[in-house]
């Protein structure tokens, strides 16, 4: 039986419509450049090929105070889908498919961290995601915290401190204490292959699936920034992030909002956030 996005969202069809105040429960999509790898990443071999210059993005739903995350989805006129040119790094190791699977243990072993997974705010079993901006407990990850890979480097891996991936992972993880939780994949985790635990140049798509957790989540600092994480995605070498994704979000007092790529009916509501990259206008503005 295929998965029915529209009958999943509504439940027992309590909607209410959507309002102009809830139109504003998205704020921003924030993508991340979390870290860029370098030569001595690429001499590991126990987590499989990740080659120097591979670039390690994630992805935040930044809402409004009080708000939660239902779903991402994707449905018959509005394909979900996240690409990337080259193919997508997936560790060989101690990868898992969903953030919050992964071992808390094992964030310093060889490559584990820049793991492509996708998530409802985990990234590991003991953490969850923030910007490395927002990150005030220093770090776990990188350097004199990683066992250097199957070459036994002995200043560690993951500690290239590359300007263009902002604050290094040696210095701020974006790892803070805290748990998840688990990851419903729809229909199934087998439509998540190319984030399981080989290196994968399938991109993902679906019109009848997505990622959800039961009663939706809210993000770290729900009163105040309320961000969630909702993936991370490490693009091999010379490759290109791109993105159209499609959530629901409630207020937490009973009303809802489809927030769609493009092509919006009824109430559900464009967010240009939701395209990556964004489009210029004629001014080169992203979604200007």
């Amino acid at each position: 039986m295929k998965f029915n996005p529209t009958k999943f969202l509504l439940g027992a069809g309590l909607a209410l419509a959507c309002t102009a105040a809830d139109a504003q429960l998205l704020e921003d999509i924030i993508v991340e450049t979390y870290y860029i790898s370098d030569a001595d990443d690429a001499t590991d071999t126990d987590g499989g090929t990740l080659p120097a210059g591979s670039t390690t993005y994630r992805v935040f739903v930044d809402m409004a105070p009080g708000a939660n995350l239902e779903t991402v989805y994707g449905a018959p006129a509005h394909t979900l889908f996240i690409n990337s040119t080259t193919g997508f790094f997936n560790n060989e190791d101690r990868g898992e498919t969903t953030g919050e699977a992964i071992g808390n243990n094992r964030l310093g072993d060889n490559t584990v961290a820049v793991d492509s997974w996708v998530s409802f705010g985990g990234a590991s079993s003991a953490r969850l995601g923030v910007l490395k901006t927002a990150d005030t407990d220093g770090s776990i990850v990188g350097g004199a915290n990683n066992d250097g890979g199957s070459a036994g480097i002995a200043t560690g891996l993951l500690k290239n401190a590359d300007p263009n991936a902002g604050i290094p992972l040696t210095t701020a993880d974006g790892l803070i204490l805290g748990t998840a939780a688990g990851v419903t994949l729809l229909p199934g985790a087998g439509d998540f292959a190319m984030f399981a635990d080989a290196n994968s140049t399938t991109n993902y798509s679906t019109n009848s699936g997505g990622w959800t957790v039961l009663g939706g989540a809210p993000g770290v600092d729900q009163a105040g920034t309320n961000r969630i994480l909702i993936g991370q995605f490490t693009v091999l070498a010379g490759g290109q992030l791109s993105f159209e994704l499609n959530m629901r979000i409630n207020d937490g007092q009973g009303n809802f909002v489809d927030f769609v790529a493009n092509n919006p009916t009824g109430n559900e509501v464009v967010h240009p956030g939701l395209t990556f990259p964004q489009a210029l206008d004629c001014e080169g503005t992203p979604g200007g």
